[in-house]
């Protein structure tokens, strides 16, 4: 965890998005989500909360998201209005 405090904790600009909308459009993602998401600049926060949760704050104009949770842990993530089961891991 300590690897990841040092190396990603802090706030991160969007620099750029290449093929953003492909992808979103073969996730069935409607054309106007579509057009909007690739409007989007957003900030991302991350940090570390109890010692060993990862949090990670996305905020735009259009929306604003948050997720948190302990690396190789499954927890659910609402993409587009459908909820996955994400796992995450950092090598």
């Amino acid at each position: 965890m300590d690897e990841i405090k040092e190396r990603f904790v802090g706030k991160w600009k969007l620099d750029r998005s290449e093929r953003f909308e492909d992808f979103l459009q073969e996730c069935g993602v409607n054309v106007f989500v579509r057009k909007m998401a690739g409007l989007s600049k957003p900030v991302s926060e991350i940090s570390v909360k109890d010692g060993d949760r990862v949090h990670i704050s996305m905020v735009d104009h259009f929306m604003a998201q948050e997720d948190c949770f302990k690396l190789g842990e499954e927890f659910e993530k609402d993409m587009c209005g459908s909820k996955i089961v994400v796992i995450e891991f950092f090598q």
